[in-house]
């Protein structure tokens, strides 16, 4: 019976962990699938798609030179909530952008920005964990 329950709780936290680890695979899935799409339809060729994709993707590289500030400043949940309204708000300006093969560099810094923010929504969750 304590090996049942104890699945139970496991598969409840695990459920939970998924649920809060959305916000980082929004930011991700919306570079990797969304915007590719929106550039292509807009009339972007391959070359700027995949400059846009490269320079957004950079933060998940270089996140291990701002992720010890977690722990510094604030509470991880702080952190983790604060980055979760800051990933929102990230995909809705992206998602409107107008015209985004004309306005890549505009495009760029909001994406780029988007998957920081993403990025550290998930250091955040993970030192919860």
């Amino acid at each position: 019976m304590a090996v049942l329950l104890d699945i139970r709780n496991a598969s409840k936290r695990y459920g939970e962990q998924v649920l809060l680890e959305l916000p980082f695979g929004a930011a991700v899935g919306f570079l990797m699938i969304a915007v590719p799409y929106r550039l292509s339809e807009a009339g972007g060729g391959l070359a700027e798609i995949a400059t846009v994709s490269a320079i957004g993707f950079m933060p998940h590289a270089l996140k291990i030179l701002w992720v010890p500030v977690l722990d510094l400043i604030g509470t991880r949940r702080q952190w983790y909530l604060a980055m979760v309204g800051v990933t929102a708000a990230l995909i809705a300006a992206a998602a409107m952008v107008p015209d985004p093969a004309h306005h890549l560099t505009l495009l760029t810094i909001l994406v780029t920005a988007l998957q920081a923010a993403g990025a550290t929504t998930s250091a955040a969750l993970n030192a919860l964990i």
